[in-house]
C-alpha cells in the first residue's frame, strides 16, 4: 500500500501544490532548463527563457516569438537587479540583430509584469495586454497600501482571525511597487476572440478568468501552440482566491469555466508554454486533472462545513500546513472562493453571528 499523500500546501506566489496526476503529460524537452540568460527554441521561431523570482517558487519561464522584422517577448519577470542583468545581456546579444516588435503581458502579477516599464524604456516597444490587467497593474502600483488596511481588518475579523492573526496579514502590506517598474501609461488592448500576427502565424486570444480577471491565453491552430500563462501550470494549481476588495465574487466558477472554454478551444495534443515548470503536451488531460482537483476541494469544504465554522477554520482543513501569515493570507483567499462558489450553488450557507464573524454550514439534502 502507498503511502497516503500529505494535504497540498501553497507556494510562495500562491499556487496549490497538487498531488500526482493520475494520467500522463509529457515534456517534450524532456529535463532540459533554459541556463540563465540563455534560451531554448521549443518550436520553429519560438524561444524558452527562465529568470529567477525571489520566492519558493524561484523561477518564471518567459518565451520569444521570432516576428521576422523583429522580436515579440512574452512576460517580463520581476524587477530586480538578476531581471536587469539578463535582459541587458539577452539585448546584447541574441535580441540585438532586430527591434523588439511588442512587449505582450498575459497578465498583472508582478512577475509577468514586474519588468514591462524598463522594457519600454530601453526598447520603445508597446506594451500588448488586455485591459482589466492593465489597469489592476496600474491601480495596484498606485495605491497606497494604508488604504486597504482598514477594510481588510474589518475583512479578516469577519472570517474567523484573531487579533494577533489580523495583525500579522495587515504588517505583511503590500510589495507590488518594489516588484514592478512603472507600469507604462499606454497599452494596445488584446480581446477576447480576436485575432493576432505573432511569427508570421495566426493566434487567437483565449481568456482565463478566476486566477487574474483578463488573464490571456494565446493559441495557436496553424503551430498547435498555446501560452499558458498561469492558467494552464503543468504541476501546481494557480491560486484562484477571493480578495477584500471583492468578497462577495465566485473566481472559482470563473476559473472552472474558462478551463472547460479553453478546453473546446485548444486540440489535445498542443504544446503548452506555462509560465512554470517546463512546456508539455496533453492540455485536455490537465484540464481534466485541475478540475477534479477543485471538485476534491469543494468536497473537502463542505465536510469541514458540517457543523457551524469560520472561514479561518475551514482553512486549517484544506491547508493544515501554512507556514507564515503570507501562505495564511493565501490560504484563506482559496479557502473564500471554495466557500463562495458553494454559496452561489446552494451546498452552504453562510450566517453572523453576535461576535461578528461569518459562519458557514453544509446544506442538509431535502429528503
Amino acid at each position: 500500500m502507498s503511502a497516503p499523500e500529505k494535504p497540498p500546501a501553497m507556494t510562495a506566489e500562491g499556487e496549490t501544490l497538487m498531488p500526482p496526476s493520475n494520467t500522463t503529460i509529457a515534456y517534450p524537452c524532456g529535463d532540459d532548463l533554459p541556463a540563465p540568460g540563455q534560451w531554448i527554441e521549443v518550436a520553429s521561431g519560438v524561444f524558452w527563457l527562465r529568470f529567477p523570482l525571489p520566492f519558493a517558487l524561484d523561477h518564471i519561464n518567459l518565451y520569444v516569438i521570432d516576428d521576422g522584422d523583429g522580436w515579440t517577448l512574452v512576460d517580463t519577470g520581476v524587477s530586480s537587479a538578476e531581471s536587469v542583468a539578463l535582459w541587458q545581456g539577452l539585448l546584447r546579444n541574441q535580441l540585438a540583430s532586430k527591434p523588439i516588435n511588442r512587449l505582450l503581458v498575459t497578465h498583472w502579477h508582478p512577475d509577468h509584469i514586474g519588468m514591462a516599464g524598463w522594457l519600454a524604456d530601453q526598447t520603445a516597444a508597446p506594451l500588448w495586454i488586455t485591459r482589466t490587467e492593465w489597469l489592476m497593474a496600474r491601480m495596484t502600483r498606485a495605491e497606497e497600501t494604508s488604504a486597504f488596511a482598514a477594510p481588510a481588518i474589518a475583512y479578516f475579523q469577519r472570517l474567523g482571525l484573531s487579533d494577533q492573526k489580523r495583525h500579522d496579514l495587515t504588517r505583511l502590506g503590500d510589495h507590488y511597487g518594489s516588484l514592478t517598474t512603472p507600469i507604462p501609461t499606454e497599452f494596445i488592448r488584446l480581446k477576447a476572440g480576436t485575432d493576432i500576427t505573432l511569427g508570421g502565424s495566426r493566434w487567437q486570444v483565449l481568456i482565463g478568468r478566476g486566477h487574474a480577471p483578463e488573464h490571456a491565453c494565446l493559441y495557436s491552430p496553424e503551430r498547435n501552440l498555446i501560452i499558458g500563462g498561469d492558467i494552464l501550470l503543468p504541476r501546481i494549481s494557480p491560486i484562484v482566491g477571493i480578495w477584500p476588495a471583492e468578497p462577495e465574487e465566485d473566481a472559482l466558477s470563473d476559473f472552472l469555466t474558462s478551463l472547460q472554454d479553453i478546453r473546446a478551444a485548444v486540440d489535445p495534443a498542443a504544446l503548452v508554454l506555462p509560465s512554470h515548470n517546463r512546456p508539455y503536451t496533453g492540455v485536455h488531460t490537465r484540464i481534466d486533472d485541475l478540475t477534479a482537483h477543485h471538485d476534491e476541494r469543494l468536497q473537502t469544504t463542505r465536510q469541514a462545513c458540517r457543523q457551524p465554522v469560520s472561514a479561518a477554520a475551514v482553512t486549517k482543513v484544506l491547508f493544515p500546513r501554512l507556514e507564515d501569515a503570507f501562505q495564511l493570507r493565501l490560504g484563506l483567499a482559496e479557502t473564500v472562493a471554495h466557500l463562495n462558489h458553494q454559496r452561489a450553488r446552494g451546498h452552504i450557507n453562510r450566517s453572523l453571528d453576535a461576535d461578528g464573524i461569518y459562519r458557514y454550514q453544509t446544506v442538509t439534502p431535502k429528503v
